[in-house]
């Protein structure tokens, strides 16, 4: 019945409240790719955080499946998960307090582990040819990838594909130069592809110089024009400002081009280059013309004495043929061409010393 002293007090602290859940946060530091807020990481042992209770004990779930475990110290949280597979999670976290009462779930936050390299993107074209310092280079690409654009291993360009994967960029400022051109991809998660195949590249911003048409001896109404230009460029041919047709220069430099039948009238011709990558030449100077009165002469020698030329004294002049200096010459040297053959008027020479015989024989008939 001995009664022994009384023990020293013991406190005891009873909590029954539950502890407010935490919302995790994927760190930015293991957010990769384009943005560091959009979860979207090729990071497969991503960091989340939090902020809490200090002491508390915060678990994090994929599902039911516990991934992660951590300590809310000084009012923050970490925890770093084992590996995890390519796929979409909803991660959940859990507040466990000291007393062991625990949280409802957090509200569910999505990630996504993307670590596949998206495929190697494709440059449109082969041995492209450009003919600005700043070229306009497209392709295609996993839609909304980043593609950079590369001469060797110089960066020269970036833009990022559409939704349909097609991407368009202009090139930093480029020097004449012959280049080899190499994209990649990089999609939102920070994956790069594999370099896509090389394309090469010419940029020549050198404008040609102007062509020669080489002056023209012999006439005709399907004329032949000779002259020289810039090899492998492409020459237009103008009868004044009518585009008349076009000729590729020769390995030489040398081009002959063949007119359509030229109508009853005055033709002077130009013509202009376009090299390989586009670059144009100014027109080339002189013209070469063939006046109208060269063009009645050949209208008229038929051979058929039809009464085909009716040129007069004037046009002659106009034409350099001045002996010719009045009507009656005019229609004598008329009745004369129109019983001649081409080929005895297919030159200027030919008309002056025609001009020459009917002058001499009205000067004969004048008794002088």
């Amino acid at each position: 019945g001995n009664i022994g002293q009384v023990s020293s007090g013991l406190t005891l602290n009873i909590v029954t409240s539950v502890p407010n859940a935490t919302e995790p946060s994927l760190q930015a530091s293991s957010d990769s790719g384009r943005s560091s807020s959009d979860r979207i990481t090729l990071r497969t042992t991503p960091t989340f955080v939090g902020t809490g209770t200090s002491g508390d004990t915060v678990q994090l779930y994929d599902g039911l499946q516990l991934i992660g475990t951590g300590q809310v110290v000084a009012g923050n949280w970490s925890i770093t998960v084992s590996a995890l597979s390519e796929d979409s999670y909803i991660l959940r976290a859990l507040v466990i307090d000291s007393a062991g009462n625990a949280s409802s779930f957090s509200a569910g936050l999505g990630v996504t582990i993307d670590t596949s390299r998206p495929i190697a993107p494709v440059i449109t074209g082969s041995n492209l040819l450009k003919s600005v310092a700043t070229p306009i280079i497209s392709g295609t690409a996993e839609a909304l990838s980043v593609v950079s654009l590369y001469e060797s291993l110089h960066l020269i360009g970036t833009t990022t594909a559409d939704s349909l994967g097609n991407w368009t960029l202009t090139t930093s400022s480029l020097v004449d130069a012959s280049y080899s051109l190499k994209a990649t991809a990089t999609d939102i998660a920070g994956n790069t592809s594999s370099d896509s195949t090389s394309v090469n590249m010419l940029v020549d911003t050198v404008v040609p110089n102007a062509p020669a048409i080489n002056p023209i001896t012999t006439f005709a109404l399907d004329q032949v024009l000779v002259g020289t230009g810039e090899p492998g460029s492409t020459l237009s041919i103008y009868d004044g400002a009518n585009l008349i047709g076009s000729v590729t220069v020769g390995i030489g430099g040398s081009w002959t081009f063949t007119t359509p039948t030229l109508s009853n009238s005055s033709h002077t011709f130009t013509a202009v280059q376009v090299d390989s990558v586009g670059n144009t030449s100014v027109a080339s100077s002189p013209a070469r013309t063939i006046p109208a009165i060269q063009i009645a002469a050949l209208y008229g020698a038929n051979g058929l004495d039809d009464s085909s030329i009716a040129a007069t004294a004037s046009q002659y002049g106009a034409g350099g043929i001045t002996a010719i200096d009045n009507a009656a010459k005019a229609a004598l040297i008329n009745d004369v061409i129109d019983k001649l053959p081409s080929s005895a008027v297919d030159t200027q020479a030919e008309l002056i010393a025609l001009a020459a015989i009917v002058k001499a024989i009205f000067e004969t008939a004048a008794g002088e």
